[in-house]
């Protein structure tokens, strides 16, 4: 690679020990000069151009890679993740060939695809988990009726002898 930018160095006309950015810069500048030429614009507002279109590419790159990262930490709390599922996570999305610091995409669904069998299986443990805690609060909280009768027993309405007059003065 040094002996092509050499050789290219002199092709462009500079001497041996230019360093290899100027060599770069240089032949930016020529290359440059040259589109500009053939879709004929002059060079300053070609180069200006091309500035806009740089800056516009970095500021697409900055905003995915933004949306990326939020959509990452969305992923981690939707789905209550530790740091290492959430790179689990990313390696499937790699492996599938997907970037979402390149392209725009759901990742909340993404991990919902890949990982649903996981997501139903946590889901019945946690409703199994609910469960078992509202019968253990039910069982430690209630109260129990008493074992002897569910009702109390009526009040006679009619008085036949004087043990049932005194039962009904006494409250038993």
């Amino acid at each position: 690679m040094a002996n092509l930018m050499v050789r290219l160095g002199g092709v462009l006309g500079l001497p041996k020990e230019t360093p290899a950015e100027q060599l770069i810069e240089t032949l930016t500048q020529r290359l440059m000069a040259t589109e500009a030429q053939q879709n004929n614009v002059p060079v300053e507002i070609y180069q200006r151009l091309e500035q806009a279109e740089q800056l516009r590419i970095q500021n697409e790159q900055a905003m995915l890679r933004q949306q990326a990262t939020l959509a990452f930490q969305n992923v981690k709390n939707t789905y209550s993740l530790t740091d290492a599922q959430l790179r689990d996570f990313a390696q499937q999305l790699h492996d599938a060939g997907k970037n979402p610091f390149l392209q725009p995409m759901d990742l909340v669904t993404e991990y919902r695809n890949i990982n649903f069998e996981k997501i139903l299986a946590a889901e019945r443990e946690r409703a199994v988990q609910e469960a078992l805690a509202r019968d253990k609060k039910a069982a430690e909280q209630s109260t129990t009726p008493p074992a002897a009768s569910g009702r109390p027993a009526e009040p006679p309405t009619r008085v036949e002898t004087i043990a049932g007059l005194n039962a009904i003065l006494s409250g038993k």
